[in-house]
């Protein structure tokens, strides 16, 4: 009985000891599972172009054109300037001897101002011979009021009011020696009725910077 016992427990060891053997030849380790990857995301071609489409053109770079100032013919005649809703304009230029008279109107267009012209040179009423001679006026009348220095006088609006600026000029053989005008230049300043009435001209309203050109002196003979 006890070799029968032994016998079977020296099989049974033995057929595990084979079992176990094959298990170890033939058992096939399974793969870990894969850890999940991240999904690139796909890029959707744009569909082809059909050969009956005309590609879009790129912009064309803007360039910046550079302005051109027109040149002023310097030699045309300019009788006219509006400033300050004042408009200006020669009525003509007459020499007799030494004295030359440049006769103008300002018609005010805008309210009742008063005018200040000087004849002293820094306040550049001027005018230019053809030579570029420059004189400076004698003496200047707006309306009926005339000085030899300064001139203040009230431009009513809508009222055609004369101006008249004499000046000196040379002569030859008795005849003034200036048959033209090429520059005429204007500065004067204005104040309000205000102003005017309580004789306070300190600080001007506005000014006036006017240039008319290229106009005949009428000769008048004695």
């Amino acid at each position: 009985m006890d070799r029968i016992v032994s016998g079977l427990f020296k099989i049974f060891i033995l057929l595990f000891l084979i079992t176990w053997l094959l298990y170890s030849l033939f058992h096939v380790t399974s793969p870990p599972p894969r850890e999940a990857t991240a999904v690139a995301p796909r890029t959707t071609l744009p569909p082809p172009l059909d050969a009956s489409t005309q590609p879009v053109p790129a912009p064309p770079n803007q360039r910046i054109v550079p302005v051109v100032n027109t040149p002023v013919d310097q030699t045309a005649p300019i009788l006219k300037a509006d400033h300050e809703q004042i408009a200006f304009e020669i009525q003509g230029a007459q020499a007799q001897g030494s004295e030359l008279q440049l006769r103008m109107a300002a018609v005010n267009n805008g309210p009742d101002r008063m005018i200040e012209l000087s004849s002293y040179p820094w306040t550049k009423a001027l005018i230019y011979d053809a030579a570029g001679n420059v004189f400076r006026p004698a003496k200047i009348r707006v309306a009926n009021v005339e000085a030899s220095d300064l001139t203040r006088a009230m431009l009513i609006s809508g009222v055609a009011t004369p101006v008249v600026l004499t000046f000196t000029v040379p002569t030859v053989r008795g005849k003034p020696d200036i048959t033209k005008i090429r520059l005429f230049e204007l500065n004067a300043t204005l104040y309000d009725t205000t102003q005017a009435r309580n004789n306070s001209f300190g600080q001007p309203i506005g000014e006036i910077h006017a240039a008319f050109r290229n106009f005949d002196v009428e000769a008048l003979s004695k």
